[in-house]
């Protein structure tokens, strides 16, 4: 449910994420990071230790031909820790360089709505940051916005086989019928580039398995908008994390059918 609204009655989101890369600080080890934690074990108490994510430099210009827009940084980060509340719906990551914030579906749960999750978010990285001062005596600038939904449609709710998926996505999937061969999986990615804020939209959809007990073909679609900071303060941040969310609601909705936004609204089951 990339652009889906709180109200859907079938939106397909399984997970969003909002966040921040700021300049890595030289003085914050992991075990900062790990007091950071502590102060939040009562809301989310179930870390656990994962691959960093790499450092990224957003440029405004896309060379035609190649791939967007990031390149690693110059600071090797060890680690990132990822807790998860009880419920685990809701998840902070942090690393030297990144803050993030996650909803994540879990079995019959309900999607909280962007303003919530965009609420979490300012609220943990005000926290952050306020820590990371005392803590260091450096407060974290951030120099770049991330925005990631991450949609999942299963076999059966508006495709049946691979030669559906544009029936779901037509804006991005052409009719890959053909005489001689039959498609039997897909993958692809489309950038753009946003109007109403300084950054970019990338999709990214493929067909894939679900990893539960009884696994279950998807058409997964993943959004992710980036784009660079001007302005470090929070809410600065969260009035361009808003424009990229209209931008990326907008697109989506162009990008769907019909037929498949009727689901996910609820005009029929």
């Amino acid at each position: 449910m990339t652009a889906a609204a709180k109200n859907w009655k079938h939106p397909p989101i399984t997970e969003v994420v909002l966040g921040v890369q700021f300049q890595p600080i030289p003085t914050l080890s992991t075990a900062h990071l790990g007091w950071f934690w502590s102060t939040l074990r009562e809301e989310y108490p179930h870390p656990e230790d994962i691959r960093p994510v790499e450092p990224a430099v957003y440029q405004d210009t896309l060379q035609y031909g190649v791939n967007p827009d990031f390149e690693l940084g110059f600071m090797p980060v060890s680690c990132r820790i990822r807790a998860r509340s009880e419920d685990r719906n809701r998840i902070i990551q942090i690393q030297n360089g990144w803050f993030l914030v996650n909803w994540a579906k879990r079995k019959d749960s309900v999607y909280p709505g962007f303003k919530s999750v965009q609420a979490d978010f300012v609220a943990n990285f005000n926290r952050f940051s306020q820590f990371i001062e005392t803590a260091v005596g450096v407060v974290p600038v951030p120099n770049l916005w991330e925005l990631t939904y991450i949609d999942h449609v299963e076999e059966g709710m508006l495709w049946q086989s691979p030669l559906d998926f544009h029936k779901v996505f037509p804006g991005l999937l052409g009719n890959m019928q053909a005489a001689s061969a039959r498609p039997e999986a897909m993958q692809g990615n489309w950038s753009f580039k946003l109007q109403k804020v300084v950054g970019r939209l990338d999709f990214h959809v493929k067909s894939a398995m679900s990893t539960t007990t009884t696994p279950k073909k998807l058409l997964v679609m993943q959004a992710t908008a980036r784009g660079p900071i001007g302005n470090p303060d929070v809410m600065a941040v969260a009035d361009s994390i808003d424009a990229a969310h209209e931008g990326v609601t907008s697109t989506f909705e162009e990008m769907a059918s019909a037929e498949a936004l009727k689901f996910w609204k609820g005009g029929h089951s």
